[in-house]
């Protein structure tokens, strides 16, 4: 069963999918950076007690960095692409 929602805004992309869906070619082709959880999925239901039957919810927000916010004086030493990543575990 394929419960993916793919929300494209003006300014962010969103993929809401059930942690047994998580396919990172799939999310690539939806336009979206792909994540792979690993193990985390069963790791979280140990924890929290939750059926290994039961699907994990997970919400993929990327969205465009405001340009006038960054901070160019930052000593950071990552690789800044103009995008943020949010990732929501239910």
């Amino acid at each position: 069963m394929n419960s993916t929602a793919l929300i494209n805004g003006s300014d962010f992309i969103a993929v809401v999918l059930s942690s047994d869906e998580m396919d990172p070619k799939e999310q690539i082709k939806k336009g979206i950076s792909a994540i792979d959880l690993g193990n985390c999925p069963d790791q979280i239901k140990e924890y929290y007690n939750i059926s290994k039957n039961e699907s994990l919810i997970i919400l993929n927000m990327e969205s465009k960095r405001d340009e006038s916010n960054t901070n160019s004086g930052s000593n950071n030493n990552a690789l800044d692409i103009g995008k943020s990543s949010q990732i929501e575990i239910s």
